[in-house]
């Protein structure tokens, strides 16, 4: 403890909990491979959607994320920096990967600061291993801005409670600020922040109005893409009459985030496994705080609302989400990347579940360690099968298709292939996504009748080219038919060989 002596008042400020260097320097080595560990691997369906904002001119991509409901922060920051360092699947997600190091020092020292140092190492631990923190170390999105933001956040804000320092206060809000303006979704966590603090308005009424005013205030950023994207895009509409409560689907939708996204080797059986180890954490981690087992470092966090903070932060998210997919008939729990500014909490509840059972003296030693032995169970293999990752569709079978034909007209979607074939000769490309079937078919009229081509679609959905590949125009047969993932394309010979 530091004390500083004011006439005949004493201030006594908390010092802070201390780590070694040499700690840090590992925890940092370590996140660092994890994070990096195949970031090379191809690009993923947003990633070229980044990648092609890189390709205008400055005012012109403010204008389109903008119109789009999205700040261009992120956009311009990419637009900098590959003209710094170059267009690879790597150096357009070394920015991630860096934001996601600072989210990770700031999620330490936030645990350290309100749960102490064992439980702050193991939250650090699960943190670097998390395949959802991983996948957003390593894609060229707004989302590491985004989880940067909330770490840093909570952070400044428990910093400013424990010491009262305004330069806290101020943090905290110029934080909220980097958060919106990476992902307006943030105000979700802010929100749930502001929320937990409400507890405190008995004992501590001015401080807690001071930390919501410093929390809300920045959302006042959201007005400008909010009256953009009212006036743009229609299909976000709510629709009253559509109102649709499927709790079931924000149980699988928690379920590919406590410990990563399963869907690429598991099935349902998963689901329930980590739903159901995640309750027991959440029980586990409510006994522990109620009774008090771990303690707030600091004297003046003893006030803060440690439990409803962590709570807030982790569910507040997917219960606004699941209130919005049903007012707006829109899947908004589709992917788990929406809750990315959820992580901190639920990994919090997963660390003060497994703490007082790894750490606690009195258990035997032999099964000390199994809750943590089977969350470890639950995340490597998400993990792993995230690093094993080759990319989506476009970037396998872009080399798929030159590998089999070098040099063979490829239609349908080819904007996006002309990134993967940058690097090399100019390949012949004809774009005619976006048309209807029969218009589509009247542009493949046109190509010459005795030379096969391409045919490529790369769409989540149901697209008007799939029916020219189930059903190919006259004088042609689909020789071949790749598939991975969202992207397909089928190569066109002609019916009858040229004599």
């Amino acid at each position: 403890m530091i004390s500083a002596n004011q006439s005949d008042n004493t201030q006594t400020i908390p010092a802070p909990v201390a780590f070694s260097r040499r700690g840090v320097l590992l925890l940092m080595a370590v996140a660092a491979a994890a994070f990096a560990f195949n970031i090379w691997h191809g690009l993923d369906v947003d990633e070229y959607t980044s990648w092609a904002k890189t390709r205008m001119a400055p005012m012109e991509l403010i204008e389109n994320r903008l119109t789009a409901g999205h700040f261009p922060t992120y956009f311009l920051m990419l637009w900098q920096w590959v003209r710094i360092f170059g267009i690879t699947e790597a150096a357009m997600r070394l920015p991630s990967l860096l934001m996601t190091l600072a989210a990770l020092l700031c999620f330490r020292r936030l645990a350290a600061d309100l749960f102490g140092r064992q439980t702050a190492g193991l939250a650090a631990a699960i943190f670097c291993l998390h395949q959802l923190v991983i996948w957003t170390a390593q894609q060229a999105r707004p989302y590491a801005g985004a989880l940067l933001g909330t770490t840093l956040t909570a952070m400044a804000l428990a910093r400013w409670w424990n010491n009262g320092r305004a330069r806290w206060l101020a943090l905290t809000a110029a934080a909220a600020v980097l958060g919106f303006s990476f992902l307006p979704s943030c105000a979700m966590t802010m929100a749930a922040f502001a929320l937990a603090l409400c507890r405190t308005w008995p004992r501590a009424p001015r401080k807690a109005l001071a930390a919501q005013a410093a929390l809300l205030a920045p959302l006042a950023l959201l007005i400008l893409p909010a009256l953009l994207l009212a006036e743009k895009q229609h299909n976000y509409a709510i629709q009253h009459d559509a109102w649709l409560f499927r709790p079931l689907k924000m149980a699988d939708a928690l379920s590919r985030v406590v410990f990563g996204d399963y869907q690429t080797w598991a099935g349902k059986w998963f689901a329930a496994a980590a739903v159901t180890v995640f309750i027991i954490l959440c029980w586990g981690a409510t006994r522990q705080l109620r009774r008090g087992s771990i303690p707030a470092p600091g004297a003046a966090l003893a006030s803060f609302p440690r439990a409803a903070f962590v709570w807030c932060w982790a569910f507040t998210p997917i219960i606004i989400l699941m209130i919005a997919e049903g007012l707006i008939g829109e899947s908004l729990l589709s992917h788990p990347r929406y809750l990315v500014p959820a992580l901190g909490g639920l990994i919090l509840i997963i660390a003060l579940g497994l703490s007082p059972l790894t750490f606690s003296p009195s258990r035997a030693a032999p099964w000390k360690y199994a809750p943590a032995a089977i969350v470890l169970a639950l995340m490597l293999p998400c993990t792993v099968a995230w690093w094993r990752d080759r990319g989506d569709g476009p970037a396998v079978l872009a080399r798929a298709m030159t590998a089999r034909t070098p040099g063979v007209l490829i239609a349908g979607y080819a904007h996006i292939l002309h990134y993967e074939y940058m690097r090399e000769m100019p390949k012949p490309l004809l774009p005619i996504d976006g048309l209807s079937e029969s218009q589509a078919r009247d542009q493949l009229k046109e190509l010459p009748p005795d030379r096969p081509f391409w045919l490529f679609v790369y769409n989540n959905k149901r697209d008007p080219l799939d029916a020219i590949i189930a059903s190919p125009p006259e004088g042609w047969r689909a020789a071949l038919i790749l598939k991975y993932r969202d992207a397909r394309s089928a190569l066109f010979q002609p019916a009858k060989p040229p004599e």
